[in-house]
C-alpha cells in the first residue's frame, strides 16, 4: 500500500464517519421517500445514533440530574411555586413571557400513521411541536405527571411556558374537555396498511428494557410512558397482544371512532398525509406554504434506526472493549510519533499492519462520534445563551 493510499484509507474512514454523523435528528428533507433506499436506510441510523446520544442523558438538564430521586411531594412543591406563585425562574426552559403560548392544536393519531410528517408540516406553518424528538427532554414534567406530582393542566401549562403550541404526546380525553384546542387525527390507507408499518416499530419499547438502554438515565426516565404508548394504547389496554395482528388492527378501528365520537366535528380534522397541505391549511386557518408536503420516516427509514438501537443490545461488550483499546492504540501512535527513530508508520514505504488499519477505523468511528455530540453542545449552548438573554431583557 503506497503512501497515497494509506491517507486516503484514513481521509475515507473519516468521512464516513462524519456523513453518518451528518444526517442525525429531525428530518431536513420533506421528500425522503423520493430518495434512494441507501440513502434512507443510513438516515435512518444516523437516527438510531441521535436515539441512543438522547437516552445516555449526557444532555439532560442539570437540574433533572440533581433530583432523580426526590420524592413526588418536592416535585409536587416544586412545579407548584412555578406555575402557581410565579416563580418561573425554577423552570430553566420557560421562554421569556412574550414567547410562552398554549397547547392550540393536538396530533392524536397512533404511531406510524404520518406524524412526524403532520409535525414538520405544524413547523412550516409557524407551530413549535412535542414530538418524539421533544419527549425526552421532558421526560422530567411526563414524570411528574405519571406519578401525580402535577395534574395534565398543568403539564401542558407547562408546555406551554416552554413556548409550544401543539403536541402529539397528548390524549383525546384532555382535547375533549378543552373546546379551544383543535385535534388532528392521522389515519392510514387502511387498517391492515397500519398494522404492518407498526409491527416494524413495536419492538422498539422491548430493546429499551435490555442492556445497555436500563443503564441510561433518560432511558428509565422513559420506559413507562413508552410502554403506555406502544402497549397500551395500541391495544386497547392488553399489553400483552401488542404484537397480535388482530389486536392491532381492531383497535386501531375502534380508536378512530372513540376520537370522532369524544371531539366534536369542528375541532376533529381526519388526515391522510397523501392529502397535502390543502385539509390541513383550511382546518387551521392557514395560507398554503410553498413547498411539498412533507413525507418523512418511511418504513426504511425506521428499519435503518431499529438496525442500530437493536444493534447495541448485540455489541455493547464490544463498546466497553473499544474505550480502552483505543485509548491504548493512541498512547503508542504518540509515542511513535514523538520517538524520532522511528517516526510514524503512515510515513513509512512499508505496508500498513493490521493494527494500523483497526486504528485508522477505530479513528473514523470516533470522530463520527465526536461529531454528533458538538452538534448537540452546539444546539444546546445556543438554546441555553439564547433564552438566558431573552429572561434578562424581560
Amino acid at each position: 500500500m503506497t503512501a497515497r493510499q494509506r491517507y486516503s484509507f484514513v481521509l475515507g474512514s473519516m468521512l464516513m464517519g462524519f456523513g453518518f454523523a451528518s444526517v442525525a435528528g429531525r428530518p431536513t428533507d420533506f421528500d425522503e421517500a423520493s430518495t434512494s433506499y441507501m440513502h434512507r436506510f443510513v438516515t435512518g441510523m444516523s437516527v438510531g445514533l441521535g436515539d441512543i446520544i438522547t437516552f445516555t442523558g449526557v444532555f439532560a438538564k442539570e437540574e433533572d440530574k440533581v433530583r432523580d430521586n426526590a420524592d413526588v411531594d418536592f416535585y409536587r412543591q416544586w412545579y407548584d411555586e412555578a406555575l402557581n406563585k410565579g416563580m418561573h425562574t425554577k423552570l430553566l426552559d420557560a421562554q421569556p413571557k412574550s414567547k410562552q403560548s398554549t397547547i392550540q392544536v393536538v396530533g392524536l393519531g397512533l404511531g406510524r400513521t404520518g406524524s412526524t410528517s403532520v409535525a414538520l408540516a405544524l413547523g412550516k406553518l409557524g407551530f413549535l411541536s412535542i414530538h418524539d424528538d421533544e419527549q425526552p427532554d421532558l421526560a422530567e414534567e411526563f414524570w411528574a405527571e405519571e406519578v401525580g406530582a402535577i395534574t395534565k393542566d398543568q403539564l401542558h401549562q407547562l408546555f406551554g411556558m416552554y413556548g409550544y403550541n401543539a403536541s402529539f404526546k397528548t390524549d383525546y380525553h384532555w382535547v375533549a374537555k378543552h373546546p379551544e384546542v383543535k385535534a388532528i387525527l392521522t389515519v392510514r390507507d387502511s387498517p391492515d396498511k397500519y398494522v404492518d408499518s407498526w409491527l416494524k416499530a413495536a419492538p422498539f419499547v422491548d430493546l429499551m428494557q435490555q442492556r445497555p438502554y436500563t443503564w441510561m438515565p433518560s432511558s428509565r426516565a422513559l420506559v413507562q410512558s413508552f410502554e403506555e404508548e406502544y402497549k397500551g394504547e395500541t391495544t386497547g389496554g392488553h399489553p400483552e397482544n401488542y404484537l397480535h395482528r388482530e389486536t392491532l388492527k381492531n383497535n386501531y378501528v375502534r380508536y378512530i371512532e372513540e376520537v370522532k365520537a369524544a371531539i366534536p366535528a369542528q375541532r376533529l380534522l381526519i388526515l391522510n398525509v397523501k392529502d397535502g397541505w390543502d385539509p390541513l391549511c383550511k382546518f387551521l386557518g392557514k395560507p398554503i406554504p410553498d413547498g411539498s408536503f412533507p413525507h418523512v420516516h418511511d418504513r426504511v427509514k425506521l428499519e435503518g434506526e431499529m438496525f442500530v438501537v437493536r444493534g447495541l443490545t448485540w455489541i455493547w461488550p464490544a463498546v466497553l472493549i473499544y474505550i480502552p483499546v483505543f485509548t491504548l492504540l493512541t498512547f503508542k501512535k504518540c509515542r511513535s510519533f514523538l520517538t524520532p527513530q522511528r517516526g510514524l508508520s503512515l510515513s513509512h514505504g512499508s505496508a500498513w499492519s493490521m493494527v494500523d488499519k483497526v486504528y485508522a477505523v477505530l479513528v473514523g468511528i470516533t470522530l463520527a462520534i465526536v461529531y454528533v455530540l458538538m452538534l448537540y453542545c452546539r444546539q444546546w449552548n445556543c438554546l441555553f445563551w439564547e433564552r438566558k438573554a431573552d429572561l434578562e431583557d424581560d
